[in-house]
């Protein structure tokens, strides 16, 4: 099987992710990564090899994504279109690999920020894929008796030692325009250990590229999702799995619970304390999961609208409110569950604000 193929499905899609995309598919697996590389390596099977690629393009398109949402008009909307249809794809090792990584070196003749690699268009919408490199640094707690002795008698006289890693990664950025509504989509790939702050710059230079292309009609803000927090919270909608909250007497509370199918709305130490409060709490972070996918639940997207507890003082001091710009969509497989979750975010966002869900825009970025 493509070496290539199998190296770039590891590095993008998380084992957990990966494990029940491939049995539902009818793909083999074994005891994580490693054993399933090991098992997939040594098969001749065009069939599988198909199936796997498309799975990986799917992620590509849909897989662990920090998107932000633009209100549009139908003006901008056709525009977005045009732009998109007139993007030429060079025929380059960029795009001859995707969705497959290409080795890093290149990257190294590279000269702009953001090389387009695919474009397509079906029933749902159409779509705009870039690629780019971001070098990424991952902290590593070690411990003195890592080292040789000479070494651990200097380090034992500190608390903490931390090691640094530095790893190249490839990301895949998408611009999507719906056809059935008026939000486009910016998505830029997020994967472990990417800082908010890249996040948002890729985010800006993709905006900018778009509004070249709109002239003087631009994208002025993304859609603020800050109301979606108490939204969502005060719903049936989902499982929500973390949330982060201010109460009356002043603390701050993150509470969590992935481990187990209980709600944290229903969980009981939340239900106690909420019923001691005589006022309601301040929900400034969501997590919130769906399950769906027949008995083996295949599907489960994840949902993470981050605001911050000093966001919420700002309101007490009738400072500017709290603004998310952005939403972390995770955990899925493909287009059926990241569609999922664009829908639900949708209709919260007619919810909180039914008179401009489709073409206002909202000052938040």
């Amino acid at each position: 099987m493509n070496k290539a193929l199998l190296k770039t499905i590891r590095n993008r899609m998380p084992w957990a992710i990966a494990s029940r995309a491939f049995r539902a598919n009818g793909i083999p697996t074994s005891q994580g990564w490693d054993r399933t590389i090991g098992r997939l390596k040594s098969l001749k099977d065009d069939k599988l090899e198909t199936i796997i690629e498309s799975l990986l393009f799917e992620h590509a398109l849909f897989g662990e994504k920090f998107t932000k949402f633009y209100s549009v008009t139908d003006k901008q909307k056709n525009k977005i279109r045009e732009f998109i249809e007139g993007v030429d794809i060079p025929n380059n090792v960029f795009s001859a690999a995707f969705p497959k990584e290409v080795n890093k070196a290149a990257f190294e003749n590279v000269t702009e920020p953001q090389v387009p690699v695919a474009k397509f268009s079906n029933g749902d919408g159409m779509c705009l894929v870039y690629t780019s490199e971001m070098k990424l640094t991952y902290r590593e707690k070690l411990s003195a008796g890592d080292f040789g002795e000479a070494v651990s008698d200097i380090l034992r006289g500190y608390d903490e030692i931390i090691g640094l890693k530095f790893r190249s990664v490839q990301l895949f950025n998408v611009i999507w325009i719906s056809h059935f509504d008026n939000l486009l989509e910016v998505r830029v790939d997020n994967p472990q250990g990417m800082p908010s702050e890249a996040s948002h710059q890729l985010h800006s230079l993709l905006k900018g590229m778009i509004n070249n292309a709109l002239g003087k009609n631009k994208l002025e803000f993304a859609r603020d999702l800050f109301p979606l927090i108490d939204s969502i919270y005060n719903s049936e909608d989902g499982k929500v799995v973390e949330l982060g909250f201010s109460t009356s007497t002043g603390s701050v509370k993150l509470e969590k619970m992935r481990r187990t199918k209980t709600c944290l709305r229903e969980e009981l130490y939340h239900v106690g304390g909420k019923r001691e409060l005589k006022t309601r709490i301040s929900p400034y972070k969501i997590s919130v999961q769906w399950s769906f996918g027949g008995d083996d639940e295949a599907y489960r997207p994840e949902l993470t609208l981050a605001g911050t507890s000093r966001g919420l003082n700002s309101i007490a001091a009738k400072q500017s409110a709290p603004q998310v710009t952005g939403a972390s969509i995770a955990n899925c497989i493909g287009a059926v569950d990241y569609e999922h979750v664009r829908e639900r975010i949708s209709a919260h966002l007619t919810k909180v604000s039914p008179a401009s869900s489709e073409i206002s825009q909202t000052a938040a970025e």
